[in-house]
């Protein structure tokens, strides 16, 4: 097999130096474990420290030092794939009240004048008596009426005593 040099020189030194692209033909002391996916390898501690990993489904190399697993050598133009987002942070907190603006206040307006009274008019002088009418003429006198007919002759009376 064939690997980078940057991997035969750490896993053969044990210590993490200037890697280059260069290939070397120098085998490692350790082999290149295979893993499904870079979330399927174990976690990155002192039982794999200096374990150089193969992730089939990202196709990246990555060695574990130092607590982490660090991608090895040239990787793919596109940077791998892309993570998953992260979760959204908190609302932050309501900031203060900002200041009060510096413009003056306006004057305020001057009160009309009122306006002049008015004068009262003078009172109407009286109207002349009227002149006194003359004395009518006298009615001239009524015909006189005309004699009634002879009342019907009444009922005897009753014999007194």
């Amino acid at each position: 097999m064939k690997y980078f040099g940057c991997f035969a020189a750490v896993v053969v030194s044990g210590a993490v130096g200037g890697c280059g692209d260069s290939v070397a033909t120098t085998e490692a002391s350790k082999p290149v474990a295979q893993y499904a996916s870079e979330a399927a390898r174990p976690v990155c501690d002192a039982a794999h420290n200096l374990e150089v990993a193969y992730a089939d489904a990202e196709k990246s190399l990555s060695l574990c030092a130092g607590g982490a697993w660090m991608p090895v050598g040239s990787q793919a133009t596109s940077g791998g794939p892309t993570g998953a987002s992260g979760a959204t942070g908190a609302t932050g907190a309501t900031g203060g009240r900002g200041a009060t603006g510096a413009g003056a206040t306006g004057a305020s307006g001057i009160d009309g004048t009122n306006g002049a009274t008015g004068t009262d008019g003078t009172n109407g002088s009286n109207g002349a008596t009227g002149a006194t009418g003359s004395a009518g003429s006298n009615g001239s006198n009524g015909t006189n009426g005309t004699n009634g007919g002879t009342g019907a002759t009444g009922t005897a009376g009753s014999n007194g005593t």
